[in-house]
């Protein structure tokens, strides 16, 4: 009997979805710029906020993963792959999603407090915006083109936050962040785009609608559509940031 406890306990760590820790690199990028920009040299006190900031991201991360895999349940059934993840294979009981939804927040939570302030305010927005994406009844993942949006902020808070693990007391040029934002937005729409593309290959619009409701408004040239403005802003933005701060790098681009 405790072997079986044991097993299906180990269930729930799956929710969890170490794979995906990697697009918390985004932190690195935010860390050296500010290094550039503000003639800061690499110690040991900013690699080692740098390594707790990485470690407290990537637990926050798995409690997004957590709530949006789990609340998602009923709608992956319709999905050709999703429907075969772990919360649509096993029964998970609530109590114990929650649960371990609660104790990565608060080792995240807990993590900042060896970095900044203000690094645990900007932890605290990503799990906020985790919420607002997945949780009904606001569940901003179902509604047209705030999915992408709300999604995509994820890129520059994970910019600042590496930042932040640099320079606590500063913020990146209000470029960047529109850069980031706009980049991950290009990179959403441009996932949906596949994404749609591959279940109107296997299911009829009903059921896409059911596994996704913003795919009732979506269709493949309003998303390539979005996408290349999204990609315009991005390019702008960088121009921006370039010209300002090192016109030289746009040489480097080109070339």
């Amino acid at each position: 009997m405790l072997s079986f406890s044991m097993t299906s306990n180990r269930e729930y760590l799956k929710l969890i979805r170490v794979d995906h820790w990697v697009k918390n690199v985004l932190i690195i990028p935010g860390y050296i710029l500010a290094l550039v920009l503000l003639g800061i040299g690499i110690s040991l006190p900013n690699l080692t906020k740098l390594l707790l900031t990485i470690i407290s991201l990537c637990v926050a991360s798995s409690a997004n993963y957590v709530i949006n895999e789990f609340l998602d349940r009923n709608s992956d059934e319709f999905h050709p792959i999703k429907r075969y993840r772990i919360s649509n294979k096993e029964s998970l009981e609530s109590y114990k999603v929650i649960f371990l939804y609660l104790i990565l927040i608060g080792i995240a939570l807990i993590l900042t407090l060896f970095i900044s302030v203000a690094t645990c305010f900007v932890l605290i927005i990503f799990i906020c915006f985790g919420i607002l994406y997945n949780v009904p009844p606001i569940r901003f993942k179902d509604r047209f083109l705030i999915d992408i949006y709300l999604e995509s902020l994820n890129s520059p808070i994970r910019f600042v936050i590496g930042w932040l693990s640099a320079s606590d007391d500063s913020l990146p040029p209000i470029s960047t962040i529109l850069l980031f934002l706009f980049g991950g937005a290009f990179l959403m729409s441009a996932k949906r785009v596949s994404e749609l593309n591959l279940l109107r290959g296997k299911l009829s619009h009903d059921l896409i609608v059911s596994y996704r409701k913003s795919f009732r408004y979506y269709t493949p040239e309003r998303l390539i559509f979005i996408m290349q403005t999204n990609f315009g802003f991005a390019i702008a933005l960088l121009t921006i940031f370039t010209t300002k701060y090192n016109p030289d790098f746009i040489y480097y681009i080109i070339v």
